[in-house]
């Protein structure tokens, strides 16, 4: 269930819970959100006492007894809700809802848990008895980004049309098609919730100041409900353009290039922004992207021998000595504890790294220029589409941006989100390159390269 603010995902849900609760004796029901403090304050009240929820549970006098540590629900038919946090122990671990059996699990802000415990939890909907439990997961959520993988999983089964009054809506032909040509029922479902779903349980004008206050961006994402990219300020970057510098057909790697990786990360920061690239002809051809986060995703380190493992997955025709890698100079810094630095641990794995440029103005003008010039009528630097650039691409399309007030940019360094390392990556390969020197690199490297093919080495392979 996707929906903007207001849009009664949360009334739907707690409907869909308490009908299961009642009409399915024994029910074992799990309601799970990222953090469980705010899991209290919103599903586990709600539900409950909440005197705006008409349907609450204590006023329908179906509660038998209830705990508020941990939290948990039992109604006087048996049914049982548990309610807990998906996050623990510093990382979100999904373990720990092993070895119980679920007949209804509701993930509550779904944007904020992760796909590994969706898959987890979509094998725990395993209670037997009764027999007549639903077996069912509802994810409720704001529309977050085409790159979040509640984006790549669901939005295919987006409906094409909805009716705001009578609730009914078009399935989308292609994914039905599909769906009868495996022989097999639509077992998911996407359903998307307009603000205007909810317009009569608001107050008289509510929608309509909304409206007024919000952004056009704010508002197809909080009203509408759509996928996007919220502006957060003034683009640093409005020479892209999607349409002109995201390719049409995907780009893979060509084994006569080096293959380029780009860095961005600081020394304590919580983020490391990961690009792979290469230079072919007058062209940069950005071929992937990655945003890793520290402590969730395990340590500098490990994200670092993980960035490697992947590299060596992807691109298998480029040994260890075709790729070359550039990133934030910062990175040299020691860490103050273990007196270490990033550049450190990538020099222990064996590579020469080389700082682009420090300075903001300087990489940002190197980037503008690659996107404003269109050597031969085809543009100097292009995006590969689909998934592996999603994240940086709405970066580049105003999530990585300056800080902005009454229409005006306040400072001319772009704000630090997760939108800006993937970029400041992309430009630190951009800025460690010498054009001109790297015209004759890429000459001997081709030399180089039909000499190795003769000798049969991995090129020739």
């Amino acid at each position: 269930m996707k929906g903007g603010i207001r849009s009664s995902k949360t009334h739907l849900w707690h409907m869909v819970l308490t009908l299961a609760a009642l009409q399915c004796p024994g029910l074992h029901a799990l309601v799970v959100r990222r953090h469980l403090d705010k899991l209290k304050t919103t599903a586990f009240r709600f539900n409950l006492f909440n005197p705006n929820n008409p349907h609450n549970w204590q006023k329908m006098g179906v509660v038998e007894k209830y705990w508020t540590d941990p939290m948990e629900v039992l109604f006087k038919n048996g049914s049982f809700i548990q309610y807990d946090g998906t996050f623990q122990d510093g990382r979100e671990d999904e373990t720990k809802f092993g070895g119980t059996d679920y007949g209804l699990i509701i993930i509550e802000e779904a944007t904020e848990v992760g796909e590994k415990v969706f898959d987890f939890l979509v094998g725990r909907l395993s209670q037997v008895n009764p027999p007549d439990v639903p077996r069912k997961l509802l994810l409720a959520f704001n529309p977050p980004l085409r790159s979040h993988w509640l984006h790549q999983r669901f939005a295919h089964l987006e409906p094409k049309v909805v009716n705001p009054v009578t609730f009914e809506y078009e399935e989308n032909p292609e994914v039905m098609a599909e769906y009868s040509a495996r022989k097999k029922p639509p077992n998911q479902r996407l359903i998307t919730f307009d603000i205007e779903h909810n317009r009569e349980n608001l107050p008289s004008g509510f929608i309509e100041g909304l409206e007024q206050s919000y952004r056009e961006d704010e508002a197809r994402k909080y009203l509408r409900g759509e996928w996007g990219v919220l502006k957060g300020g003034a683009a640093v970057h409005k020479e892209y353009v999607e349409h002109l510098h995201c390719g049409k057909m995907e780009m893979l790697a060509n084994p006569r290039f080096p293959l380029l990786i780009g860095w961005d990360a600081h020394a304590i920061g919580l983020y490391i922004g990961v690009v792979w690239a290469q230079f072919v002809g007058p062209q940069i051809k950005v071929l992937a992207s990655r945003l890793y986060k520290v402590g969730e995703e395990g340590s500098a380190k490990q994200i670092i021998k993980s960035v490697f493992r992947e590299t060596a997955q992807k691109y298998r025709s480029h040994s260890h000595s075709s790729i070359l890698h550039f990133g934030d100079p910062i990175m040299s810094v020691k860490e103050k504890i273990n007196m270490i630095s990033l550049v450190d641990i990538l020099e222990g794995e064996g590579v020469d790294f080389q700082g682009g440029t420090v300075s903001h103005v300087e990489r940002r003008e190197a980037l503008a220029n690659l996107l404003e010039s269109f050597p031969g009528g085809i543009p100097a630097i292009v995006f590969n589409p689909g998934p592996e650039t999603q994240h940086l691409r709405e970066g580049m399309q105003g999530g990585y941006c300056y800080p902005e007030k009454d229409g005006y940019v306040v400072r001319e360094s772009p704000v630090k989100n997760p939108y800006s390392h993937e970029p400041e990556a992309l430009h630190y390969i951009i800025t460690g390159l010498d054009v001109l020197d790297w015209k004759k690199n890429v000459a001997q490297y081709r030399k180089e390269e039909e000499s190795s093919r003769a000798k049969g080495t991995w090129m020739g392979a």
